[in-house]
């Protein structure tokens, strides 16, 4: 880590992005509002924002009109982002590689290298069958729609839920 990087240290990371969660902090309420003063008409223009953050400057550019956006930050816990957006910044869909390959999987998560284990789904639902259960009923719920106008940021769960819910029993059992 270098000493001019800070955000890649975790433990500041994780202060830092506690602040900027914060519907009051001053980025939102002070910095935000006198930066776009500073540049009101976006429309048809070339933004570049170097030291970009998570980039929600450049998406507020986009909104704003701005044709063409690059977004440049040193930090790769600033902009290392598991969706597609499309050019107003919403998301298209989870970018999801290695599907087809089962195993291990290691992932900054809340800290840093977080293992996880992936199955496909046919993996699944084939080793509870195996197992020798009934599969009963399959759930992958989304929060409903007061939650999602509420919190827009739910809406990414029509591209990729972030839950399995599978209700079975064993083959010689009844409810």
């Amino acid at each position: 880590m270098s000493e001019q990087n800070i955000y890649d240290d975790q433990t500041f990371f994780d202060g830092y992005k506690k602040l900027r969660d914060n519907p009051s902090a001053s980025n939102a309420i002070v910095e935000k509002p006198a930066l776009f003063s500073l540049c009101p008409n976006f429309a048809e223009r070339t933004v570049l924002d170097l030291g970009c953050g998570y980039g929600d400057n450049c998406i507020e550019a986009v909104k704003m009109g701005a044709s063409y956006v690059v977004g440049i930050d040193i930090s790769k816990r600033m902009k290392e982002d598991y969706w597609s957006r499309d050019d107003k910044g919403d998301i298209l869909h989870y970018n999801l590689t290695d599907y087809s390959l089962p195993g291990e999987r290691r992932t900054a998560w809340i800290v840093d290298e977080v293992v996880k284990y992936h199955r496909s789904f046919s993996s699944i639902i084939n080793s509870i069958i195996t197992c020798g259960f009934i599969i009963e009923k399959i759930l992958e719920p989304l929060p409903d729609e007061g939650i999602m106008n509420l919190y827009p940021a739910y809406k990414k769960y029509y591209h990729k839920p972030d839950f399995l819910l599978i209700k079975a029993r064993k083959a010689n059992h009844t409810e």
